[in-house]
């Protein structure tokens, strides 16, 4: 196994009897540790293996010992190197006689967040009647006024604190004139840039994006259909511009694949997209089911754009799986379905999601609340806005907050909030964001009996 130790960017330090990873540029605090945590980080010097230091670690702490070290080793992997780099800490002893970090000071678990969720505008041309983000119409993306400079910082920073992958999301991202140049900027840090658009890509614009590195992007196309587009989008030119698209990507070397959105006006077209995607060579073909959302546009409501509770979405996508082999079929899973991680909601527990003039925020279906705002990236870091305590409140409010609904008395309650809990659901069910969310199926004991939330 690998001899590591901490990087010579960060430092292992005790603060009034309680053990720190510290930034050494800044002294900002990305980690609290408990006392066999702080032991564990002392013991690697970059001249013990992982397999000594396990040992050793069950010497000083039995089985705890050994999940210490491994816990860690796995949240704090972005920050170790292989080397012997040794700073100047305190004593084996000083560490094992630190007290318990202190929940009020906000620190999250991860030292920074593991990726990176960029909304790049509120602005969009178009006016899919299933959209979630309420956007506000035109061609210009006024409101992106993070500098380039700005969002190379934040890219160069969250990269040392362990961020691999950057989603790309709005209103329509590329109303921002130099986004290709940026995802370059973000590529050259490591990052893995994901982006759906239903966006013209010109041929000029797809050796852009070629020439920033970029290797695959998503276009959103629901039907092939002109009269289905003409409902679904307001165009019914539109499939002739993916289509266009495609053709520019190919050409410049980009691959593709395709998002379709599916509602009670395009099932009909579901097979049609997929033979489409595989005839003109698209990696995937994502297909979603659509969801209620607060703000709708266009003529529509929830209950009527809601897939019909009898149409055999899974089955069709199985079935179309083996008709069309050439391209893989997925079904878009929310956090917490079982196929995207341990998550209910990311955002705050891996993910650090911000708008388009650099603030911090909760949710990007609840944007317009301010009072799930954090910090603003353009005067304070990635580590410091990713532990901000009050933004750290936003993402795990206190117990007392849930006193009008049954987590009160629930004893699965801080497992929730290790997991991220989906606040706009909260809302769109309950009104409040102070509720049980979508991965809710416990049974509850209140005053006035038992309610089965399932």
């Amino acid at each position: 196994m690998t001899c590591l130790c901490l990087s010579p960017r960060w430092a292992l330090r005790v603060h009034n009897r309680r053990a720190y990873v510290e930034r050494r540029q800044d002294r900002v605090r990305v980690a609290a540790l408990s006392a066999l945590e702080a032991v564990a980080l002392g013991l690697m010097n970059g001249r013990r293996t992982g397999d000594v230091i396990q040992e050793l670690m069950f010497e000083i702490g039995g089985q705890a010992g050994n999940s210490a070290f491994e816990q860690l080793h796995k949240r704090l992997k972005p920050l170790l190197v292989p080397g012997s780099f040794v700073s100047k800490t305190e004593s084996l002893d000083q560490l094992a006689s630190v007290e318990p970090p202190d929940p009020a000071e906000g620190l999250r678990p991860l030292p920074g967040p593991r990726a990176l969720h960029w909304w790049v505008t509120d602005v969009c041309p178009r006016r899919c009647v299933y959209c979630f983000a309420d956007p506000k119409p035109g061609n210009k993306a006024h409101d992106a006024t993070l500098s380039r400079e700005t969002l190379r910082r934040i890219f160069a920073e969250s990269a040392s604190l362990g961020a691999t992958d950057l989603l790309v999301a709005g209103g329509e991202p590329f109303l921002r004139d130099d986004l290709p140049e940026v995802l370059g900027d973000a590529i050259n840090q490591g990052l893995n840039p994901g982006i759906t658009t239903k966006f013209p890509l010109t041929a000029t614009l797809a050796h852009r994006l070629a020439n920033a590195g970029l290797r695959h992007i998503c276009l959103s196309i629901d039907s092939f259909s002109p009269d289905d587009n003409a409902l679904l989008i307001g165009s019914r030119n539109y499939a002739a511009h993916v289509l266009s698209s495609v053709e520019n990507l190919v050409e410049a070397g980009l691959a593709f694949s395709f998002e379709c959105v599916v509602t009670r006006l395009n099932t009909h077209a579901l097979e049609s997209v997929i033979a489409k995607a595989e005839q003109l060579g698209a990696q995937v073909v994502q297909v979603v089911p659509y969801e209620p959302v607060l703000h709708l546009i266009g003529p529509y409501q929830n209950e009527f754009l809601m897939l019909p509770r009898e149409y055999p979405l899974d089955e069709n996508i199985r079935r179309f799986s083996a008709k069309y082999p050439g391209v893989e079929i997925e079904k878009f899973e929310k956090l917490g379905d079982g196929c995207r991680g341990d998550f209910h909601c990311d955002i705050g527990m891996t993910k650090l999601l911000f708008t388009s003039r650099g603030k911090v925020h909760r949710c990007y279906k609840l944007l317009e609340d301010q009072e799930l705002a954090g910090s603003d990236l353009n005067h304070v870091s990635v580590a410091e806005a990713w532990h901000d305590p009050g933004f750290t409140e936003v993402v795990r409010p206190p117990h007392v907050a849930y006193s009008d609904s049954p987590c009160i008395t629930c004893t699965n309650f801080d497992n929730c909030h290790e997991s991220g809990r989906c606040i706009y659901q909260s809302y769109v069910d309950h009104q409040t964001y102070y509720s049980t969310d979508r991965n809710c199926g416990r049974s509850y004991v209140l005053p006035t009996g038992t309610v089965n939330l399932s």
